[in-house]
Order: structure tokens, then C-alpha cells, then sequence
């Protein structure tokens, strides 16, 4: 027995007949899912990685460093602040750019806060983009608590340990990044962009 409809409570319509005129519009999708009684829809989801950094900070630096850098050789006391320097960071806290004046035998150096925003240990895969005259090397401040191992695994990519944020501080929970000006530098305004990206190990 063929089913029926009566629309504005006039004639019953076959609906075989109601169906093939709303395919005839657009809306056959539509109606085969209504009939078959099912609904259909989809949720945004925005996914993002826990690992987030804030802008660069261009500081001094206070303390010996525990380990030496491997490719630059650095004296802490001869590091200073450019006078004229710049910080930024992406929308979505996972990219950076540092910038500053500087020229031939300048070193300097900028933070880089680190905040783990899981119940778990992370690793960090920081990518940098440097001008060709400058030498960078990072590593973590000995009073930093969240900020494990930093280990060098390319010319400028390294991978870093976040432990879990219990206990965040943007001040020391942070990468140092030390900075060497070789001497084929033409003095003037050079800048450094990165990526932070959570990798699985």
C-alpha cells in the first residue's frame, strides 16, 4: 500500500510523488534522509597542539649557563640588549619572530616562553629561519623548572622536553636563544622567525 500526504489539507499526494519533486528542486538529499528518518550535520572541531609560546623577550643574561652552546662558543658577560629590538607571536601561539639591530661581534639573546597547557610531558620541535651572517644556539636556563632536555638536531632545529605546567612561570619557564653576528654581517636590522610544533617523540 502506497503511502500518501495531504498538504494544506487538500488532495492526498502520493509520496513517491512528493519526493521526486523536491530532487527536481535540490533538496533530494534532504528529503531521503527526512523519510528515512535520519539527521545529518556536522560539529566544528578546532584541534590545537598544547604547547604554546608568547612573544620573544631580548634580555640579558645573569648566569653562566650550565651547558655551553656547541655551535657558538659564548661569553654570558658579553651579551647585551639591542637597543632597537622587536618581539611578536602568531594568533595561535605556536609561531615567532624575533628582530633587532646589530652588527659585526655582537651577541645577543632573547627568551622564549615555553607552557606545557597538558596533564602530560611534551616534546618540542623548534624550527628556526636565520639570515645566513648570524649564528644562533638555544638551550634552557638552569633555574627553569618545566623546561627539560634541549637537544640540537639540525643546523637550526632542535628538540626540547616541556614537562607538565603544574607550576608555570613565563619568566623562567622559557628557551634562551643566544646569538653570534659572524663577520660577513653588513650592520643593520636582522630578524629571526620560528615554529614551535608537538611531536610525538
Amino acid at each position: 500500500m502506497s503511502k500518501s500526504v495531504k498538504i494544506l489539507g487538500k488532495k492526498a499526494i502520493p509520496v513517491w510523488v512528493l519526493v521526486i519533486a523536491l530532487v527536481a528542486t535540490g533538496a533530494g538529499a534532504a528529503a531521503g534522509t527526512v523519510l528515512a528518518g535520519k539527521v545529518t550535520g556536522e560539529i566544528p572541531i578546532a584541534v590545537s597542539q598544547a604547547i604554546l609560546t608568547d612573544a620573544p623577550i631580548w634580555t640579558t643574561i645573569l648566569e653562566e649557563p650550565t651547558v655551553q652552546p656547541q655551535q657558538v662558543y659564548m661569553h654570558y658577560d658579553w651579551v647585551y640588549v639591542p637597543l632597537r629590538n622587536f618581539g611578536a607571536v602568531a594568533d595561535d601561539n605556536t609561531g615567532f619572530q624575533a628582530a633587532a639591530e646589530m652588527a659585526v661581534g655582537d651577541w645577543a639573546a632573547f627568551n622564549l616562553p615555553l607552557k606545557n597547557a597538558s596533564q602530560n610531558d611534551l616534546i618540542a620541535l623548534v624550527t628556526l629561519s636565520v639570515p645566513e651572517c648570524l649564528e644562533v644556539e638555544v638551550y634552557a636556563p638552569a633555574a627553569s623548572v618545566n623546561i627539560g632536555d634541549v637537544v640540537r638536531i639540525g643546523l637550526n632545529t632542535w628538540k626540547v622536553q616541556v614537562l607538565a605546567d603544574a607550576e608555570y612561570d613565563p619568566i623562567l619557564d622559557c628557551l634562551m636563544f643566544v646569538i653570534s653576528v659572524d663577520d660577513t654581517c653588513a650592520p643593520g636590522y636582522y630578524t629571526i622567525s620560528g615554529e614551535i610544533n608537538q611531536i610525538p617523540y
